[in-house]
């Protein structure tokens, strides 16, 4: 990918991820019933469950980075060179490593 264009998708996708991250205040006002006090029972459900929904797609990211770098890791030097030959940049060229 050229680099004017990943920051262009950058920009993007962090417009969505904000978007998906304001979208649960609009019915949280719906989760926090008067009828349920003290204990609130289907407030704290949802809102653990969306944390659980949450740590499981990060796990999900984690393991999909770990697997990329690890592909990179075992290319043969040839497989680098090629990859110098081919002209192919940004976090797919083969000296890119995601770090955590």
């Amino acid at each position: 990918m050229e680099g004017s264009w990943q920051a262009r998708s950058c920009v993007s996708l962090s417009e969505y991820e904000l978007a998906v991250a304001d979208a649960p205040a609009s019915p949280s006002c719906s989760q926090y019933r008067s009828q349920d006090k003290p204990y609130y029972r289907l407030g704290h459900a949802v809102s653990l469950g969306s944390m659980v929904w949450g740590i499981c797609w990060m796990l999900v990211y984690l393991w999909i980075v770990k697997s990329r770098n690890s592909k990179k890791m075992a290319m043969t030097e040839e497989e680098k060179e090629q990859q110098d030959r081919d002209g192919v940049t940004g976090d797919r060229h083969w000296s890119f490593k995601y770090v955590f």
